[in-house]
C-alpha cells in the first residue's frame, strides 16, 4: 500500500497569473446558497392575520345553486357577472364573463381562462337575477 509519501510535502503550484484568494472573501461565494427557498416567505405569509370563511346557512347555498343555474342556461348569452369567492384565506372578487360552467369539476369558468371553484362562492351578482 502506497502512503503518499512521494507527493505528501509538495507544495502546490498556484497559478502566477492569479493572486490568491483572500480568506475572509472565500466563504462569500457561497453565501447566496439557500437550502430553503421560500421559507421566509412562508413564515411572513403564516403571520398575516387572515379572514374568516363566511359559513352559509343552507338558504344562501341554495340561492348560489339557484343562481348557477340560471346562469348555466344563460352561458352562450355572454353575461356579465360578479362573483365574490373566499380562497386561500381571503376573499375576492372575479368580474367577467362565464364561459362554461364545469359540472364535473365544479368550476365556473371565465372568458380570461380564469376558474373560480364553486364551493368556495360566496355570493353571485348579475343583471339577469334582478
Amino acid at each position: 500500500m502506497n502512503d503518499y509519501k512521494d507527493i505528501i510535502d509538495v507544495v502546490y503550484p498556484y497559478p502566477s497569473n492569479h493572486l490568491k484568494m483572500p480568506r475572509k472573501n472565500r466563504a462569500a461565494q457561497f453565501a447566496p446558497f439557500a437550502a430553503l427557498t421560500g421559507y421566509n416567505e412562508m413564515v411572513d405569509f403564516s403571520t398575516i392575520e387572515k379572514d374568516k370563511p363566511m359559513n352559509l346557512d343552507e338558504n344562501k347555498v341554495e340561492e348560489i345553486e339557484d343562481k348557477i343555474k340560471a346562469l348555466s342556461l344563460k352561458v352562450k348569452e355572454k353575461v356579465f357577472v360578479k362573483v365574490t369567492y373566499y380562497h386561500f384565506d381571503e376573499y375576492k372578487i372575479k368580474t367577467g364573463v362565464i364561459t362554461k360552467i364545469d359540472e364535473y369539476t365544479k368550476e365556473l369558468i371565465f372568458d380570461d381562462s380564469s376558474i373560480v371553484k364553486i364551493k368556495e362562492i360566496v355570493d353571485i351578482a348579475s343583471d339577469i337575477f334582478d
